[in-house]
């Protein structure tokens, strides 16, 4: 056999082995730190090792951090390494309370290029470990403060009020002087224009608009504003103590008030929006998003010319039409 011949072969043999080793796909899961103090973030790193011919980025399925506040969406970052791609989900977490937490195992299904079958891997649990903070005792109190002896200081007293006394004195005459020469009052400010609940309420909802908050993926800050605008225009409008409230308690306290059916509905789809956000780790869609963003501008519009005066008359008459 030739020379030629030898190294063909011998290049066809690593070829296929190489290709067998690709073709194995790995999917495991690490969280770092293991132990960290109360009100510590931690973070947790999900990674894929794929052939590049295996199609697995639609189904990923990561786990539910039941004990774990998530503080962003998740970067996900995907790497070429030759006939391999790594891909990685990171997440940004806070322990919701201390003890030893759990995660839940991350789930992938792909289609086996060998078997055609659909295959289902999972990661293994974690757990992180969450101390309660250390007493502070190295914080001391403020002394009292201790008078300093000084041999000047009655007549440094004496002096100082001698002059506050004639400044005083010296404004009064020159105000009494103006006033004689002019004749004419000094012209006072006009008082401030009234703020009307649902122009604040307005102003609100354009600026969180115009922040972008959903397109930089703040989505925790984007609903706490949106639950506190509607929270503080029911205050002002139906003066309901709503931001100490609950969403079924804000609903329960508007019930008494001449609130129109539509408009109830328009506020309560957006506060169980926003809670389903912020307290089940829900990702809402854009579209749901915007929809959330809609009732409450509609909850403004049907509800903005609702006085006390005109609420009364409303119940008395029986009249829904509050416009």
């Amino acid at each position: 056999m030739s020379a030629t011949k030898v190294i063909a072969a011998l290049f066809i043999l690593l070829t296929e082995s190489l290709g067998g080793a690709a073709a194995e796909v790995s999917f495991s899961a690490a969280v770092s730190p293991e132990r960290v103090r109360e009100g510590q973030r931690v973070t947790y790193r999900v990674t894929l090792v794929r052939p590049a011919g295996v199609a697995t980025d639609a189904t990923f399925t990561p786990p539910p951090f039941a004990n774990f506040e998530r503080l962003s969406q998740p970067t996900v970052k995907e790497t070429p390494l030759g006939p391999q791609v790594t891909r990685e989900w990171i997440y940004r977490l806070r322990p919701r309370r201390r003890g030893r937490l759990s995660i839940a195992a991350a789930k992938l299904t792909y289609l086996d290029p060998k078997t055609r079958e659909p295959r289902t891997l999972r990661t293994s649990e974690l757990t992180v470990q969450v101390l309660p903070s250390p007493p502070l005792e190295d914080i001391r109190d403020i002394k009292p403060l201790r008078p300093v002896p000084h041999p000047y200081r009655r007549l440094w007293t004496a002096l100082s009020l001698a002059g506050l006394t004639f400044l005083g004195l010296g404004v009064g005459a020159y105000a009494l002087w103006r006033h004689a020469v002019s004749g004419v009052p000094e012209p006072t400010a006009p008082p401030a224009p009234l703020r009307l609940p649902h122009d604040l309420a307005y102003e609100e909802l354009a600026a969180l608009r115009t922040d972008n908050l959903i397109a930089r993926g703040d989505l925790d800050a984007y609903h706490l504003r949106l639950a506190d605008i509607l929270r503080r225009y029911v205050a002002g409008q139906y003066g309901v103590s709503a931001l100490e409230m609950t969403t079924s308690e804000i609903l329960s306290a508007l019930e008494e008030r001449p609130v129109p059916p539509e408009a109830m509905a328009y506020l309560e789809a957006a506060l169980r929006h926003c809670d389903r956000q912020k307290f089940a780790a829900y990702i809402p869609s854009p579209e749901e998003m915007e929809t959330a963003f809609l009732h409450a501008r509609r909850f403004v519009d049907t509800t903005r010319f609702v006085s006390p005066q005109q609420a009364e008359g409303w119940r008395l008459s029986g009249n829904k039409d509050t416009t």
